[in-house]
Formats: C-alpha cells, sequence, structure tokens
C-alpha cells in the first residue's frame, strides 16, 4: 500500500465518527468557487471543516502519468490526494502529494501532450477517428460514438480532463463533425440495403398473418433478424412494408 493510501485510510478512521467522505472523479476546481489551503498538515484542515460545521469531506485521486519513466513502479500507487469542503458557499481544498511525485513533471507531459492535439486541426483528427471507427467498429452505432472517441483518444495519450478548456471544445466539435459523417454514412448503406430488407419484411409480415405492420411489429421483425437501421430507415421501412402489404389485400 503506497504512503497516501496509507494516509488516506488513517484519515478517514480518524474523523469517520465526525465527517463523511465522499469521493468524486476529476479536479477539484470544477465543482465551484475555491479556495487553496496551503500547508501538509490535513489534520488541522479536517479539524477546521469540523469548526464551521462541515459535514461532508470531498476528496478526489490522482495517480501518477505512465508515460513518465520514473513513474512506472508507482502505476498503482495515489500521487495525488485532493481534499475538499464547502462553507459559505465557497469549497475550500488541500492538496498532498505523495513523497515520491513532482507535480510539474505531470504539468510538462500535459503541456507537451497539448502541443501535439493541436499540430491537427479538427477535420484532420476527425478524419483519423472516422478510419479508427470503420477499422474496429464497423458496425457502429452514432449513440456508440461517445465510447469509440474515448477508445481512440487514449490509444493516441490523450485524455478529456487533462485538456484545457479550449482544446476540450475542440474535442467536443471533432466528435459531433464524425457523429454527423457517420450518421450519413450509415444513411447511404441503408438505401442500398433497404430495397432487400424490404423484401424480407413483407415475407416475415405474411409468415406471422400480418396485413398491416405496426411500429410494435416492426420493432419485432428488426429484433428477430438483428437489423439495425436509424431512425430514418425504419419509417422508411414501415411505409414501404405497409405500401407493398395493402397492395396485396
Amino acid at each position: 500500500m503506497g504512503e497516501l493510501e496509507e494516509l488516506k485510510k488513517s484519515m478517514i478512521e480518524k474523523y469517520s465518527d465526525k465527517l463523511v467522505f465522499f469521493e468524486i472523479e476529476g479536479p477539484m476546481d470544477d465543482i465551484a468557487r475555491s479556495v487553496s489551503w496551503g500547508g501538509e498538515d490535513y489534520n488541522e484542515f479536517l479539524n477546521m471543516a469540523i469548526k464551521v460545521g462541515a459535514k461532508i469531506i470531498y476528496y478526489s485521486e490522482a495517480f501518477p502519468d505512465n508515460a513518465i519513466e520514473k513513474y512506472v513502479e508507482h502505476a498503482d500507487d495515489i500521487a495525488e490526494l485532493d481534499l475538499g469542503f464547502m462553507h459559505d458557499w465557497i469549497l475550500h481544498t488541500m492538496v498532498l502529494y505523495a513523497d515520491w511525485y513532482t507535480p510539474s513533471d505531470d504539468l510538462e507531459n500535459i503541456e507537451e501532450t497539448a502541443e501535439q492535439f493541436e499540430e491537427k486541426s479538427a477535420e484532420e483528427w476527425a478524419k483519423e477517428l472516422n478510419q479508427y471507427i470503420m477499422k474496429e467498429f464497423p458496425n457502429a452505432k452514432p449513440e456508440d460514438i461517445d465510447r469509440i472517441s474515448e477508445a481512440f483518444w487514449e490509444s493516441k495519450g490523450f485524455e478529456y480532463i487533462k485538456l484545457d478548456t479550449k482544446d476540450r471544445m475542440k474535442m467536443d466539435m471533432i466528435k459531433d463533425i464524425v457523429r454527423k459523417q457517420q450518421e450519413d454514412i450509415i444513411r447511404e448503406r441503408e438505401k442500398q440495403e433497404l430495397p432487400k430488407i424490404v423484401e424480407e419484411c413483407i415475407k416475415w409480415a405474411k409468415e406471422n398473418g400480418l396485413k398491416k405492420l405496426t411500429k410494435a411489429s416492426l420493432n419485432a421483425f428488426l429484433a428477430e433478424k438483428e437489423i439495425y437501421l436509424s431512425s430514418v430507415g425504419e419509417n422508411a421501412l414501415y411505409y414501404k412494408v405497409n405500401l407493398e402489404l395493402s397492395k396485396k389485400v
């Protein structure tokens, strides 16, 4: 167990009768207006929280960047422990660092990563992300883009939370560009495949004694055949099949 893991365990045990410890994700200063405390005496910090009537201590953990060689052996150890409590709508925070950790190392690496991200335009990154999707997830749906994007950026060594606001906005823009492009790709594919699916659906409807397709029966057909269509594709299938079924009555 690393030094900050032991400190956290000891701290929670010591103060658990007076304070509730609640873990959050991401930087403390993303929560509210904040005031940072200096020093390393967490007892003084927590006793002040008790004194002003705080009931909850928020905390978050950060681990070292594995890309930095000297931190490889500490990959599973907490490098930074952030503490915080609310008082008068202001978040009071304190940061504890492991003895082996130098915050500026990560900062330098973040700056280098940001430069690499900014070297390419949103359109260039969108092209790469689309190629990644076509290779790794050829049957991806638009709603899968968020998770696929995370995997793509992780493979490139970029973390959304470590980018500044401008680069986060750029990353969001890239995702929106790709989602729109993927929707266009899916619609074009559906246009080519729809005639065959219409025939298959008409046959299915007859086999099930249906003279008209309802939205529920359409969903049943798509689920049974494991066919994914966009909302536009579903509507087109619905109307085309019902048109053909009405002709055969």
